[in-house]
């Protein structure tokens, strides 16, 4: 049933983004494979519809018989079959399900700029000296929440652009993950920055590293608490 590949189609696209159809024809393919009411000829004549930018044309092309005889064409299919992809592509595409997409363009953003962010962090790093090293740790809690002019980094805003439907949640994971990496960049640098004397691990600046990645992706540090230690000195050999 027709109903049933525009579920599919819509989904993909509610959760990747407007011009996923487009960009990744082949994947659909293999998302309507694995869906037990969709035939394998239906998926393939979508395949060859999505690499023939039928997508496209289909938000131009309103009228069913019109659509129908250019997929006929462009595709090389039987009227039966392209009778039935004008149906699916005329119901995905319909001014209900566009009016939905452009209400949540850039909804997740906007949802996540109201929200604060909690971070927890653990940090593992390792002083290395002649025939011994030292194991250190550092565990974090951290609150977060963005500036009122705060922008999207450029690694965001092209992720925002392949998908302007990305959730609050998915853009919170990446800045989390942002924040996770820097400090452990930052912590590991600490750890390494004397070959002669091993780190205080307990005086590792937290805050400070914390308040620096703020700076520059527009953040404001609410609360940090962390804590540190060191597994002792561990020789090389025995």
């Amino acid at each position: 049933m027709a109903q049933t590949e525009v579920a599919t189609l819509k989904y993909l696209i509610d959760v990747n983004g407007p011009n996923f159809l487009r960009d990744h024809p082949y994947e659909v393919y293999q998302k309507l494979l694995g869906t037990p009411t969709t035939d394998d000829k239906t998926s393939r004549a979508i395949l060859f519809a999505l690499v023939s930018n039928i997508d496209k044309i289909a938000l131009q092309e309103r009228d069913y018989l019109t659509l129908s005889s250019i997929i006929q064409n462009d595709c090389d299919l039987k009227k039966k079959t392209s009778d039935k992809l004008a149906q699916i592509f005329l119901e995905l595409y319909s001014d209900e399900n566009i009016k939905e997409w452009k209400d949540n363009n850039l909804s997740g953003w906007k949802e996540f700029v109201g929200q604060n962010l909690k971070v927890d962090w653990e940090g593992c790093s390792v002083w290395s000296y002649r025939g011994g090293s030292v194991t250190c740790h550092y565990n974090a809690k951290i609150a977060l929440k963005p500036l009122e002019n705060i922008q999207p980094s450029e690694e965001l805003l092209e992720e925002l652009k392949k998908n302007p439907f990305m959730d609050s949640y998915d853009i919170g994971r990446f800045y989390q993950d942002s924040l996770t990496k820097y400090l452990d960049d930052d912590f590991d640098e600490y750890v390494s920055a004397d070959d002669y004397y091993e780190p205080v691990v307990e005086d590792f600046g937290v805050d400070y590293a914390v308040k620096d990645w703020c700076k520059k992706n527009g953040f404001e540090m609410i609360s940090s608490e962390g804590s540190g230690h060191d597994d002792g000195y561990d020789p090389d050999f025995y």
